[in-house]
């Protein structure tokens, strides 16, 4: 929850002017941006809930149509990186964080790009394009990903592409494919 909150926090912080938002209007900001974006943010509550596993092979899918070699590669090098394992800190997943589907990148990107990709949903009001931007960008990369040769290996290209979307040109360029 404190990565979903923060942004909306850090939004108003750079300024001196600025106040600090009031909690209430934080929460209620936040509850429209989930109830409405992110209607599975709250899949990781319940170990016996299959949603997640759904999730994840639904991004399978979306890669293997979209880019028939890299979904067939990171199988290769990993045959369980669609495969999330809820229990691991934070619901991480082997290769693709959780994140990244239940909480829009909240707690994987900066305030700044988060808040961006955010725009974003909401300009589109497609709860896909977390989806979209992370395929993007890792067709983008995929030279990175086809460099890995083992699973240890192919999750830390994973998380440098990710980690590459908190540059502004890198998520403008991800949006601009995804959309």
């Amino acid at each position: 929850l404190a990565d979903m909150v923060a942004p909306f926090y850090a939004a108003g912080a750079g300024s001196p002017e600025a106040e600090t938002p009031d909690t209430i209007v934080i929460f209620k900001c936040l509850y429209a941006l989930c109830s409405a974006f992110m209607p599975t943010a709250h899949a990781l509550s319940s170990p016996r809930n299959p949603w997640p596993q759904l999730v994840y092979h639904e991004f399978r899918r979306l890669l293997k149509y979209h880019d028939p070699a890299l979904e067939a590669h990171m199988t290769e090098v990993d045959p369980k990186w669609s495969a999330p394992q809820l229990g691991k800190a934070g619901g991480a997943s082997g290769v693709v964080p959780s994140a990244c589907f239940f909480r829009g990148f909240a707690g994987v990107l900066s305030h700044v790009g988060l808040l961006r990709l955010w725009d974003y949903l909401l300009v589109e009001a497609d709860p896909y394009i977390p989806w979209f931007v992370l395929a993007a960008a890792l067709n983008k990369h995929r030279g990175i990903i086809f460099e890995s040769s083992s699973p240890a290996i192919l999750r830390d290209a994973v998380e440098q592409i990710i980690k590459s979307l908190n540059s502004t040109s890198n998520l403008e360029a991800a949006i601009a494919e995804a959309v």
